[in-house]
């Protein structure tokens, strides 16, 4: 142990410090993520936006039946769906822009969304 202490030069020091500060900035950076004002609610090619300011519990319909999705306190999840694994009701609460819960094998997926839709590129 000693001599791993010895072949430590302060530039060592100083890069492990100035990359542990980066990752620790990304990281308060990304967990601030702005709170979202829409879901936004796909199933069957057809979209349905719900205000997030307004609790609802409504249930859609999929390939393998009935998935229940919960607005509350201006969060979302999905509550019940007949899915065999239920990754998406594991999943929890999403209030953030952008975050997305799927059920791929009921084909649902909501949304997080704010009033203007962020694009990931533009494609001309």
């Amino acid at each position: 142990m000693s001599k791993f202490i010895n072949s430590v030069k302060l530039g060592d020091v100083l890069t492990i410090l100035f990359f542990m500060a980066l990752v620790t900035l990304l990281f308060i950076k990304l967990i601030n993520l702005p709170t979202g004002e829409f879901l936004e609610i796909e199933t069957n090619n057809e979209s349905t936006i719900f205000n997030l300011e307004h609790d609802i519990q409504k249930k859609f319909s999929g390939p393998l039946g009935l998935t229940e999705i919960i607005i509350h306190n201006k969060k979302a999840r999905i509550k019940e769906s007949p899915c065999n694994k239920k990754y998406c009701i594991h999943h929890g609460w999403i209030n953030k822009i952008n975050e997305t819960i799927v059920c791929i094998p009921n084909e649902i997926r909501i949304s997080i969304i704010g009033k203007n839709k962020p694009y990931d590129s533009t494609n001309y």
